[in-house]
């Protein structure tokens, strides 16, 4: 008797125990962003409403999601999508119009998933330009991602200023540069991505030379230097 009193007491101290306990929703994204909250709403086409730990509601489509547990609340605020990542990304650009000069670049960025859909950065690098100069650009980067299952579209955006390095870091010129392109989640927070993009890059500090009879004319160059690029890289 005494030892069915002991088991149902520690029965009971289990459950109090537990309802003490608060529970939150979690959901496990296939882009392996993880939010936290409370699904306020699951709908039969398939989506599924989350009030954020931050209250924010996110619209999901059940095609985006993983799983979907119940886990013990999490003692921060912010939800796990706003993580830091780095992106390291190489391309070549054949050069178009009348200057046609080709260029390699190699870019490191530092960026924030603002959410699922969203991530802010700034990055810098190199830019090789043949028969010309290397330039240190500084920039910013804006990407946005369509999450739909392990092989992920993305938009992504590059703006800055670039020096010359050669030439005592001197201020060269503006650059833009929007991309887009797939990327491949191998595991966890590793991804590598293949892009097509466009590349303007002004130099200030341009001039061409040429003879006329037996005379050198120095020319100023306006036009920036502007291409087709292939780009590949790597999320980490």
């Amino acid at each position: 008797m005494k030892r069915i009193v002991s088991l149902c007491s520690i029965i009971v101290l289990c459950a109090f125990a537990t309802m003490g306990q608060k529970l939150q929703d979690v959901i496990y994204m296939k882009n392996d962003n993880i939010l936290r909250g409370e699904i306020i709403e699951r709908q039969l086409n398939g989506i599924v409403k989350i009030r954020t730990t931050d209250r924010n509601i996110l619209v999901l489509n059940e095609s985006e999601i993983e799983r979907i547990s119940k886990e013990e609340l999490a003692s921060q605020s912010i939800n796990s999508y706003k993580k830091f990542k780095g992106i390291a990304e190489f391309g070549v650009m054949p050069g178009l119009g009348p200057n046609k000069l080709d260029m390699e670049k190699l870019s490191i960025i530092g960026s924030f998933q603002l959410s699922p859909y969203f991530s802010l950065g700034a990055g810098s690098g190199l830019r090789d330009v043949f028969s010309y100069d290397m330039l240190m650009p500084f920039f910013v980067d804006l990407r946005t991602y369509l999450p739909r299952g392990k092989l992920v579209p993305y938009l992504a955006l590059g703006a800055g200023y670039a020096f010359n390095i050669n030439q005592d870091f001197n201020p060269e010129g503006y650059f833009i540069n929007p991309e887009f392109g797939l990327m491949l989640k191998v595991r966890n927070r590793f991804s590598i991505h293949l892009g097509l993009g466009y590349n303007a890059q002004w130099l200030d500090n341009h001039y061409k030379w040429r003879w006329d009879e037996e005379s050198l004319e120095v020319e100023k160059i306006t036009d920036p230097i502007h291409g087709i690029s292939i780009v590949a890289g790597i999320t980490f």
